[in-house]
């Protein structure tokens, strides 16, 4: 009796490639999605790069707009910080110096953290 094993697929909202690490226990899917703002429904996730935007007001207009589970790529403190404002419960940040090593543990822990069930059911 096999496992089935569920797709995370992921919006990257960024300019460039993101650097990726990391082993998941599921099949992570990873595409652009750069001026598709309003084609959310299309993933489970978004990665949000600040440097896609042209401002944090931007950012945040997309991030209402798109309402799904989010890790927001930052290059300083100050844009932490205004982040943290306004960012929901349960979503990230990752500083842009971490993402090669963190991108994929943190979008693992807030798919596991929302229900966002890994592993589904055996299909028997």
């Amino acid at each position: 009796m096999g496992d089935q094993v569920r797709t995370i697929r992921v919006g990257c909202y960024s300019k460039v490639e993101l650097p990726v690490q990391g082993d998941l226990a599921c099949s992570f899917e990873l595409s652009g999605a750069a001026g598709s703002h309003r084609h959310g429904g299309a993933y489970d996730f978004v990665v949000l790069d600040i440097q896609a935007f042209q401002n944090l007001g931007d950012l945040k207009n997309t991030y209402i707009t798109l309402a799904l589970p989010a890790v927001i790529i930052v290059d300083t403190v100050e844009q932490e910080t205004s982040i943290l404002a306004w960012l929901e419960t349960g979503d990230e940040i990752c500083r842009r110096d971490a993402v090669a090593e963190q991108l994929v543990l943190r979008i693992r822990v807030d798919s596991v953290t929302r229900n966002r069930c890994l592993r589904q059911t055996p299909i028997h």
